[in-house]
């Protein structure tokens, strides 16, 4: 990074937080990254634009003010989220601990999310998304035993979930049963042809059995099938983004260039960072949050933004039903900030003229309705 920088230091009851923000003005780009005890936990990127030729020189005070944005709305959200997490600790609303793990996790914050996930299990012990989020919590902190446990309780449940079984197959692999990992890849591929990551996990779990076979000897030759699943997977759409280009990148010039035990741990790494990945697109988790329980009103800009942001690179999504269920969710929100507005503006008219009869009986029929449209729309939410 180069050009403008913030540094801060945030305090969470014992936990503190590292956020370093800067430029990079080659890019147009504004990176922020979040570190615990030295530890990287998750970073947020903000594109700007500039103009720049020869004749003008860069805006430093645009700059400037683009780190600084960024850097004061991540200060802002690292606090909001563990304020609402304390406001929502006691609360009996599974949907509420659903969102907050599912951010928590997708910042990095392994163990909030745990403790969330496990709030729902307790509130809805029949939601299994609840339990392959939470064994998915159990794989980020690397107990995987918990995680095999979590797995293994859904798919006593309901057999047919071939990213549970890919996940469990990945954690056999890893603890070198790898009869049980075949078996579970395998179901998962008949039930899901179209799972590029257990085509992957095959192709790894083929190469680990092959050189077990000949565990002293330092050749060895890579099927052609992970390396193949790699370069089908960086096309998907939710690998779409920096981090993940990085990754597949590093990984691919391990595989070239690294020794065998390179070879094996930087394949390890890839498939557990892949687990659960789309699963954590989390736009829509933070503004439900931060509209119920973020302590003051959300402005029509801060909705519209979040519309658009959810829009973006939606595609991925679209085929899914609790999409179009919050996306229809967000309408109605957008709408009660119409009502409330429309009220205003009933007001105003009102006190231009006091008599002005169709307003007035205008606001009265609103105002009637207005407890009720806020009573439907927190209910739908919650």
């Amino acid at each position: 990074m180069e050009g403008f920088g913030c540094q801060d230091t945030i305090q969470i009851g014992d936990r503190n937080f590292r956020i370093h923000t800067g430029c990079d003005t080659n890019k147009n780009k504004a990176l922020a990254e979040v570190f615990e005890d030295g530890n990287f936990l998750f970073n947020v990127t903000k594109n700007y634009q500039i103009r720049q030729n020869e004749n003008t020189p860069i805006d430093e005070t645009y700059l400037k003010k683009a780190v600084f944005n960024l850097h004061k709305q991540l200060l802002e959200d690292i606090t909001l989220l563990f304020q609402i997490n304390e406001k929502i600790a006691k609360l009996n609303q599974y949907i509420a601990h659903l969102r907050l793990g599912r951010v928590f996790m997708a910042k990095g914050f392994y163990q909030e999310a745990i403790v969330n996930f496990k709030r729902v299990i307790q509130l809805n012990p029949n939601f299994s998304q609840a339990y392959k989020l939470l064994g998915t919590a159990y794989v980020k902190v690397n107990e995987y035993k918990n995680a095999l446990r979590i797995f293994s309780t859904v798919l006593e449940k309901e057999s047919e979930y071939p990213d549970i079984l890919n996940a469990r197959g990945i954690l056999y692999i890893h603890m070198g049963n790898y009869e049980a990992a075949k078996n579970d890849l395998q179901k998962a591929i008949e039930l899901n042809p179209d799972l590029l990551e257990c085509n992957f996990n095959l192709g790894v779990l083929l190469f680990l059995s092959t050189i077990a076979e000949s565990p002293n000897d330092a050749n060895f030759v890579l099927p052609a099938r992970i390396i193949r699943s790699i370069k089908e997977l960086k096309n998907l759409d939710h690998y779409n983004d920096v981090n993940w280009k990085m990754e597949f990148e590093e990984t691919l010039d391990r595989i070239e260039h690294g020794s065998r035990n390179e070879v094996i741990q930087a394949l390890y790494n890839l498939q557990i960072k892949m687990i659960g990945s789309n699963d954590l697109n989390v736009e829509m988790d933070l503004f439900f949050l931060r509209f119920l329980y973020g302590g003051k009103e959300l402005s029509r800009k801060d909705i519209n933004m979040y519309e658009r942001i959810i829009r973006t690179g939606s595609q991925s999504y679209e085929g899914f039903a609790d999409y179009w269920n919050d996306i229809a969710i967000m309408h109605l929100i957008q709408c009660r900030d119409s009502f409330v507005k429309a009220i205003d503006d009933f007001e105003t008219s009102i006190k231009i003229n006091p008599k002005y009869g169709e307003a007035n009986d205008a606001l009265e029929l609103i105002k009637r309705g207005k407890k009720g449209f806020l009573i439907l729309l927190r209910a739908v939410l919650k």
